[in-house]
């Protein structure tokens, strides 16, 4: 063990975030899991334009480079005819000044070679359809592509870098070339309609069966990490599901007791972070100290102007220059393709923008002055979306006191309740939202933002804001581990969520561990309209039965089998308390199915709906019949329970019920 890693690809799926409902007719392939080679290919057709997204640390910027490397090698079937990859990082464009695509698309093929610029940029011209440009981390440019931007240009008109790189994503420029994106989610949901790309996949964490691979190939101690990670909070595990994050998680088992653990995103990247630079640096403790001050206030600056990149003037402005150790902490030298175009200048940026983003949170907490931080900080916190991961660092170090307690960074109590108030201001706001459907991909994007914070906070803190969300509600939108883990956070940790609605949302089997716990206070759930809800049988659906409150489970409708159905009867039969209400109206159960549920009437205290539900012998479809006499003596041993009201539903005048009689 403890060897070469099985190379395994976090789970992609084809997403629609543009055009509001999950699953319509005319796009049968949104929802559907979708393998490397195959992401330029919808409906048996090849698409132009290609953007992945993913959260931070989802293992974006490696997906695009293996994807460029298997296109150079021959190993994309579809893209065989490619013979240029040209790989950018969108932070490259880091330049207000105005260009021509000529001279940009000759510096980002063939830098430093201007007296050929005309010859290549004629071969590329005319070789448009062997071109694919990849570009990663939109996120990170500071470019603002909106309408205005957009107006078409030729290829030798000068244009701000928004305007050139839109006119290249909506087919004006290099229109037979092909295009792969990247970016955090936030970043790209107001692209005009003519920028959106013609196909979006969501990077969406390993899958638990490839995760248990993985953490099984390594040993910790006696134990391999996945017998650690199991006997931890989920929390844990849902962490590992992202590649970086995965990383970082085996790297905290490794040194660190159980009892300095520490299961939120925060905890975790403080504990690694701190490992690493004192494992490097342990002789030098006031001197990292005082450098790694600097860098906060460097990330921050970065967070303020929305960049990642720094020069030399931004490392003197903060004291850094020529220090000895810069470079090992967390810092490197950028020299990119545009090197000379751009004034010739040095870039300086952080191994991963999450760690800026978390050394940004540390100068927020440890350096901003109460003021500032009351008048500005906190409203960008709230409203802007590229703050969305730094926010979550400040909530975890100011409303965790675990991850706080030994991070020497003074008196929190001022800036906690300043942010206190403004979150109880926005979770208010949100369960006046919550009224509402959660019906588009930019709803459900607010939804997970907000309520991931509530996975950072300690148990009392956490309590405090949930209080006023009583429902959730999400209609037609796919709900991916993300979403799902910040929603299960909620009701594990909240008081208040009484119903959870999730309607036509792509639940599948790998979901449900992460949305329910033992822990939920959930009264009724209903995922109703999910047709993948228990592939070819699969018990993870149980998992729902395991939360202690439920009283109403709706799966209406939700192509549930014979096998399914065995899972929820064992399932039933286990809880210490009955449910009111199961709704499986409309699912081909057969006859299979139904005879297990007899035996978990009392089980049930109001009703069973059991309409529209068909048999399937040998194939052929008809409506469900039951002996009634049968059925009236199992309902009739009921008598004397708490199931002596039961009512089970076969149609619409078709209702039987114990018949009990006083003596």
């Amino acid at each position: 063990m403890n060897g070469r890693l099985p190379d395994i690809l976090p789970t992609l799926r084809e997403i629609s975030i543009y055009k509001g409902h999950y699953g319509s007719k005319d796009d049968k392939t949104v929802g559907s899991d979708v393998t490397l080679p195959h992401i330029f290919k919808k409906n048996r057709k090849l698409v132009r334009h290609v953007m992945v997204v993913g959260a931070a640390g989802s293992g974006k910027t490696t997906l695009l480079a293996k994807f460029a490397n298997m296109t150079l090698h021959g190993e994309i079937e579809s893209l065989a005819h490619i013979k240029f990859v040209i790989f950018i990082p969108f932070m490259n464009f880091n330049s207000n000044e105005q260009f021509t695509f000529e001279e940009l698309l000759v510096e980002m093929y063939y830098p430093h070679h201007h007296k050929k610029k005309d010859e290549v940029f004629e071969f590329l011209n005319d070789n448009q359809e062997k071109i694919i440009f990849v570009f990663d981390g939109y996120d990170q440019s500071g470019l603002s592509i909106n309408k205005k931007s957009c107006q078409s240009i030729g290829l030798t008109k000068r244009a701000s870098l928004s305007t050139i790189v839109c006119n290249l994503l909506k087919s004006h420029l290099f229109p037979k070339s092909f295009l792969l994106t990247s970016s955090r989610e936030y970043a790209v949901l107001e692209l005009p309609e003519e920028a959106q790309p013609s196909k979006t996949i969501l990077l969406d964490g390993f899958s638990y069966a490839d995760l248990d691979a993985l953490m099984n190939e390594i040993k910790i101690g006696r134990k391999t990490m996945l017998q650690h990670v199991k006997d931890h909070p989920s929390d844990l595990q849902e962490l590992c599901r992202s590649p970086m994050f995965f990383h970082f998680v085996r790297w905290m088992l490794e040194t660190k007791s159980k009892s300095e653990l520490v299961y939120s995103l925060t905890g975790v990247i403080k504990h690694s972070f701190k490992t690493f630079v004192g494992s490097k640096h342990n002789t030098k403790g006031p001197e990292v100290a005082t450098v790694l001050q600097k860098l906060e206030k460097l990330a921050y600056i970065g967070s303020v102007e929305n960049r990642v990149k720094f020069n030399v003037k931004d490392l003197a402005a903060c004291d850094l220059y020529n220090n000895s150790l810069l470079f090992d902490l967390q810092i490197r030298i950028k020299n990119g393709p545009y090197y000379h175009l751009f004034n010739g200048t040095t870039d300086y940026l952080f191994i991963h923008q999450t760690i800026q983003e978390y050394l940004s949170a540390l100068h927020i907490v440890r350096s901003v002055s109460i003021d500032h931080f009351n008048s500005n900080v906190t409203t960008q916190l709230m409203k802007n979306g590229t703050w969305a991961v730094l926010r979550r660092f400040v909530t975890g170090i100011l409303m965790n006191e675990k991850v706080s307690s030994d991070m020497d960074l003074g008196d929190l109590s001022t800036k906690r309740d300043s942010l206190m108030h403004h979150l109880a201001l926005e979770f208010k706001s949100l369960n006046q939202t919550l009224g509402q459907e959660v019906n588009t991909t930019v709803k459900l994007h607010h939804l997970t933002t907000l309520l991931s914070l509530v996975c950072e906070m300690d148990g009392s803190h956490a309590a405090e804001l949930t209080k006023y969300i009583t429902r959730i509600e999400v209609l037609g939108v796919a709900l991916s581990y993300e979403a799902a883990h910040a929603i299960s956070c909620l009701s594990r940790m909240g008081k208040g969520l009484e119903a959870l609605v999730l309607r036509v949302a792509d639940v599948r089997p790998a979901i449900i561990p992460s949305l329910f716990h033992k822990k939920n206070q959930i009264e009724k759930i209903d995922l109703s309209i999910n047709y993948e809800l228990a592939l070819n049988g699969d018990c993870n659906l149980t998992e729902v039965l395991k939360v202690k409150k439920l009283k109403r489970l709706i799966l209406h409708r939700s192509n549930l089998e014979a096998a399914s159905i065995k899972c929820i009867a064992k399932a039933l039969k286990k809880r210490k308390s009955e449910i009111e209400i199961l709704d499986l109206r409309q699912n081909n159960i057969g006859s299979d199915g139904v005879l297990p549920l007899l035996d978990t009437l009392g089980h049930i205290t109001g009703e069973l709906h059991l309409e529209e539900t068909n048999l399937d012998p040998l194939g052929a479809r008809c409506e469900l019949h039951l002996d009634p006499i049968h059925l009236q003596k199992k309902l009739d041993e009921l008598c004397g329970t708490n199931s002596s009201k039961l009512k089970i539903h076969l149609g619409p005048n078709e209702i039987y019920s114990p018949e009990c009689y006083d003596d």
